[in-house]
């Protein structure tokens, strides 16, 4: 088994809060904190395939590896590594996710989709349309695009001048949909409205504002529904928590009262948009060097505060979100109002004390233990690895028995002019009967020839195909490979394989080893070093409560030939 790769990534994070525990709950302590039951039934369940496989001694190893995870993570604590800087930063946007994360859960819980409407909705699927879509920020814009379309002007050049590049397609022809693919406010249009038909501008809350087009309509080909009754049942579970997220978005964006002052967006712009010859010497926007005055300029407020210039340009230099395109004023005015309704959320949450919840609490700290666990084993345990060559012959002294190469092959072979009759043996031949027959039915006017390829080789040819030659079995063909006057087909006869010697290895045996041999010493290295750890930070297992666990755990398949 692999143990560090499970230690370091594929074990769940131990989170156990202050007071969730009881002494008999507890298999483990390390330091201060405690391995509980359902510690360890977590980790079983996310990354116990491996130690089922092991059988009974699967269970103690899992809860080994607990411990020893558990020990990094108080070691980087120790170092001081959760008051670095960069630790501070990821926790407070990773507490950020998490809580708006589990606002939106709140806001649209699973909802609950009845087999009328998935079968309604797989009835819809049984018609597509093709659109043509325009797609803007502002309902006056979308106001101004309808009007040209109403003045006859073609669709595709209305499109291409108002459509953001690269959001929607050339033309605004977003080509085939079905009902149920689109957002609410457009899938109406794939099924009911007329074609040749002018819709909009339709608003679809936090997305755009929308004018459409059905160009065509046609039948759809459908699996029966039993095929696909899962999947109809999630995308209606889905278009239902979206209108649900939309709407209490929508209430909460009143309720803190959000708004945009007018004209800031226009300042905005004006300050952060590069010059042309800016543009041209580099790729980054150079630093616009506002003042203090600019940077305190109030571009939109909120019932909890004000969002100023300075606030948009940290949020934009600090590469955590994308900026808008600055020369379009109503993306402008989007993107503003998109970065107050984060901190909408963010207020939100905090005053629901959504990151407090225990399942949001145990994956905040989760993701904080990987971050201390990575951290710590790439500073005390990768970084000290170096690879020699003595290294790579011990390890090829101890793999030697299981690393064989081709030393000989015997094999039919032979050479067909025409591409599509050498394809034709091929074919023939998966049938069996070897490569005699096989050229006979597909009229391939060539013979085979017998041939003894043996290793190490000169040609080019036939060092390229050994990894190939050394997977066939007897009778099996393969090819068609280009060689000068045609293509070459062979029929596997034999083949002898022998002992490879440190120095014959192939790259491919090289780059194995080489990957085998550092495991081995991280391996090595780990141990050590949690074995030290042990002598510093107080461990205590309790072996006889972790016997009287369920093993395997119900619902974990043992993943089979995990040894090495």
């Amino acid at each position: 088994m692999k143990r560090i790769a499970s230690i370091v990534i594929g074990l769940l994070g131990l989170a156990c809060l202050a007071g969730c525990t009881t002494r008999t709950d507890t298999l483990a302590q390390v330091g201060n904190t405690a391995i509980t039951r359902e510690d360890f039934d977590q980790a079983a369940l996310k990354s116990g395939a491996p130690y089922v496989a092991l059988g009974d001694t699967g269970r103690a190893l899992l809860l080994d590896d607990l411990v020893k995870r558990q020990l990094l993570i108080e070691a980087a604590k120790q170092q001081g590594d959760y008051r670095d800087s960069v630790f501070v930063n990821f926790s407070s946007s990773i507490h950020d996710q998490v809580a708006r994360g589990g606002l939106l859960e709140a806001f649209a819980p699973n909802a609950q989709v009845s087999e009328a409407e998935a079968r309604a909705l797989y009835d819809r699927q049984k018609v597509e349309a093709r659109l043509r879509v325009i797609m803007v920020p502002d309902g006056r814009v979308a106001a101004a695009a309808r009007a040209e379309l109403d003045r006859g002007v073609d669709f595709t050049l209305v499109a291409a001048r108002f459509n953001a590049p690269g959001q929607i397609p050339a033309g605004g022809d977003i080509g085939w949909v079905q009902a149920g693919s689109l957002v609410r406010a457009l899938d109406p249009a794939v099924t009911d409205t007329p074609i040749g038909q002018l819709v909009g501008p339709v608003e679809q809350p936090f997305v755009g504002w929308f004018v459409i087009r059905v160009e065509e309509r046609r039948t759809a080909e459908r699996p029966p529904y039993e095929q696909v009754r899962d999947r109809a049942i999630d995308a209606v579970r889905q278009r239902k928590r979206s209108a649900l997220a939309q709407r209490a978005a929508q209430r909460m964006k009143m309720a803190y009262q959000i708004h945009v002052v007018p004209e800031g967006a226009a300042f905005m712009s004006e300050r952060l948009k590069p010059r042309t010859e800016d543009l041209l010497r580099s790729n980054t926007p150079p630093d616009p060097n506002l003042t203090e005055d600019e940077k305190r300029t109030v571009l939109a407020t909120w019932t909890g505060g004000q969002y100023t210039l300075g606030d948009a340009w940290t949020r934009i230099q600090g590469g955590e979100v994308a900026g808008p395109n600055l020369w379009m004023l109503p993306q402008v005015e989007r993107w503003i109002e998109s970065q107050v309704f984060e901190r909408v959320l963010r207020a939100e949450a905090e005053v629901r004390l959504i990151a407090e919840e225990p399942r949001n609490e145990r994956a905040i700290r989760e993701r904080e233990d990987n971050y201390l666990v990575e951290q710590y084993y790439n500073r005390e345990i990768a970084q000290h690895i170096a690879l020699t060559e003595a290294d790579l012959r011990t390890e090829y002294a101890l793999r030697a028995a299981h690393m064989s190469s081709l030393e000989a092959a015997d094999i039919r072979m032979a050479v067909v002019v025409d591409s599509a009759k050498a394809i034709a043996v091929l074919d023939h031949g998966a049938h069996g009967g070897g490569l005699a027959p096989a050229l006979a039915m597909a009229q391939a006017s060539s013979e085979p020839q017998n041939f003894s390829v043996t290793y190490p080789s000169q040609s080019p040819m036939w060092q390229t195909l050994q990894p190939r030659l050394a997977a066939m079995r007897p009778g099996e063909l393969t090819g068609p490979f280009p060689v000068p006057g045609g293509w070459l087909l062979i029929e596997m006869v034999r083949t002898r394989f022998g002992a490879a010697s440190f120095e014959a290895l192939t790259p491919g045996a090289l780059d194995q080893l080489r990957a085998s041999a550092l495991d081995r010493l991280r391996e090595a290295r780990f141990t050590e070093v949690t074995d030290s750890l042990r002598r510093t930070i107080r461990v205590t297992v309790h072996r006889d409560r972790l016997a009287r666990i369920p093993w395997p755990p119900a619902g974990v398949a043992p993943v089979l030939g995990s040894g090495g």
